[in-house]
This record gives structure tokens, C-alpha cells and sequence, in this order.
């Protein structure tokens, strides 16, 4: 009777408390990014980035989170800029102060030294590839911060879904 027992426990124990790696989902912190590779070594890092909802739905406002280390300061001047391109045209290419889009609404002030983490609300609008309504366009975007002297500070570069 106790070998049945100890089988028993044994057998709930193993299977009850393994699962396979796979199943396992950890959450992309860059949401699908990567570093740019494009052959530079930029000197800060995005080790954060994140938007919802997931895919984004045009018209409505986006949530974006970024973090990450500035090892260069980012300063007042500096570049976001933002390729997006469909079915490896680019439809758009869209600049505008780092400082002004992403720090000063975050509630913090430029320059941006050390640990980032920033959360700001965007209205959304996409390109229009003349797709119908209730679909889903995938765009490939690149988001290349500089500062003002030209100097890259980082890139980072992945597709994100719209629905419409």
C-alpha cells in the first residue's frame, strides 16, 4: 500500500509541477524592436519600449512607454525620427524634438542623463495604404534619436500592426 502511495505522490508530484519551456511567454520588452543594424554602435540603449493597445487602432489615442540609459546626455535639440514604410516602400518620414514630443510631456526636462523611463499618450493616425476598413496593415518603423551636432544616440526598429 505504500509504494501505491509514494507512485501516486510521485507521479502528481512530477507531472503537477513541471511544464514545458514553451509554454512559458515572457513579455518582449521592446515589443517586437530590435537595436538597428546598421553599423553603429550607439551609445545609448532602449532596453524598454512599449505601446498600447497592441496593434495600435488608428484614430484612437496610443500609449508609449520607453525606457532605457543615456550614457550620451540626450539634449535639448535633439532629433526623434520616426521611417515607417509598407511593403518596403516608405510612406513617411516624420522628425520632431525629442525634448518637446517625448521628455516635456513625460513631466521631466532635457538634458536626459543616466536612467530614462518615459510614458506619454499620442493621437494615432496611419499612412493610408488604401486598405479597407476592419483590417490590419503592418508597418515596419525605424526611430532613430540624434542629437543636435549630429551625434546618433540610438535607433531601435521593428513592425507594428494598425487596425482600422
Amino acid at each position: 500500500m505504500n509504494i501505491i502511495i509514494f507512485i501516486l505522490f510521485y507521479a502528481t508530484f512530477t507531472f503537477g509541477t513541471s511544464s514545458p519551456i514553451s509554454i512559458i511567454r515572457r513579455q518582449d520588452p521592446l515589443s517586437g524592436f530590435k537595436p538597428c543594424n546598421n553599423g553603429i554602435n550607439f551609445p545609448n540603449e532602449i532596453t524598454l519600449y512599449t505601446y498600447t493597445p497592441n496593434p495600435i487602432v488608428v484614430g484612437q489615442a496610443v500609449t508609449v512607454r520607453m525606457a532605457g540609459k543615456a550614457n550620451v546626455p540626450i539634449v535639448k535639440g535633439a532629433l526623434i525620427k520616426y521611417n515607417v514604410f509598407y511593403n518596403n516602400k516608405q510612406l513617411l518620414e516624420h522628425s520632431n524634438d525629442f525634448c518637446d514630443e517625448v521628455v516635456t510631456p513625460a513631466g521631466f526636462t532635457c538634458p536626459v542623463e543616466g536612467d530614462f523611463d518615459f510614458t506619454n499618450n499620442f493621437p494615432m493616425d496611419a499612412p493610408n495604404a488604401n486598405n479597407g476598413p476592419n483590417t490590419i496593415m503592418e508597418l515596419f518603423i525605424r526611430m532613430d534619436i540624434s542629437n543636435p551636432d549630429g551625434t546618433d544616440l540610438s535607433c531601435i526598429e521593428g513592425n507594428v500592426q494598425f487596425s482600422s
